[in-house]
């Protein structure tokens, strides 16, 4: 699969999310749409997603990987 280019407000995205791994709510308010654009972060390859916890009570956790390796910037 391809990696997609990372927009400028992909890489904003990016400074704005938590350490470590996080759920959706960590992310701060200011962030518009962020359940699509993490999930844009994770097809990207910068942004890495696993599940945790059993039915019915899962929740879908993410972490930051390397910024360094991102591909390149597109407008």
């Amino acid at each position: 699969m391809l990696a997609k280019k990372l927009t400028l407000a992909d890489r904003e995205a990016l400074e704005m999310m938590p350490g470590g791994w996080f759920i959706l709510r960590d992310v701060p308010a200011l962030l518009n749409r962020s359940a699509w654009r993490l999930e844009r972060l994770v097809s990207a390859g910068v942004v890495q997603s696993r599940i945790r916890g059993t039915y019915p009570d899962y929740v879908m956790e993410y972490r930051v990987l390397s910024a360094e390796v991102a591909p390149g910037e597109t407008r």
